[in-house]
Formats: structure tokens, sequence, C-alpha cells
């Protein structure tokens, strides 16, 4: 599922989702946050998904409507598009792009 050396991409920020604290008491993370958002081009859009320390870096200064360029970034099948039955209407994303702070260390600049 990883790619490695994918291109960065450019994209505008339409929606900003709340901040998520997933830290559970039996586990220890240094930074236990996701934060998503839904991102498009001129042709397709996707949910961005910011992990860890990349969430306390960026999730205050971005917002709706700054354009972005991403790289560094896995991509996945989103998440709630592999918890629901596929109906084949494509309202909502089906891909989301995961940015972590290392391995790969993602690169934001906005």
């Amino acid at each position: 599922k990883k790619k490695k050396d994918l291109p960065p991409v450019i994209v505008r920020i339409l929606r900003k989702y709340r901040l998520y604290h997933f830290g559970r008491p039996d586990r220890y993370s240094e930074c236990p946050f996701q934060a998503k958002f839904l991102v498009a081009d001129k042709s397709w859009s996707v949910t961005v998904v910011l992990w860890n320390s990349l969430c306390m870096d960026w999730y205050k200064h971005l917002q709706p409507g700054m354009v972005l360029r991403l790289h560094n970034y896995i991509v996945k099948k989103d998440y709630a598009a592999r918890m629901r039955q596929d109906s084949g209407v494509r309202e909502e994303p089906v891909l989301e792009l995961n940015l972590n702070p290392r391995n790969p260390a993602a690169e934001i600049t906005g």
C-alpha cells in the first residue's frame, strides 16, 4: 500500500474537521492526535489526515480556502469508504493522503 516517490500535490482546503484525540491508557504515544481535512484540486477531492505532532504544528494554522503543497504522503483507501458498503455513488472521497511526522516525514507548504 505504501508508495514511494509520489509527486507533490497542490490542493485547496475545502473543509477542516475537528481535532481527534486517540490516546489510550494502555498505550503510550507522545502526541496521540489526528486531524482531517477535505481537500481538492480541479479534478479530484481526497481526505488528508495529519498524525501526531503534525497536528500540533499545523492544525490551528490550516484554514478552509488555503492552498497547500503536500509531499511525502501515503495513499490509502479512505477509512469511511472502507467501513461503508460500496453503493457505487461517489459523493465522498474514496482515498486519503496520510501525512506523518516520520517514515516518511511529510512536507507541508502553505
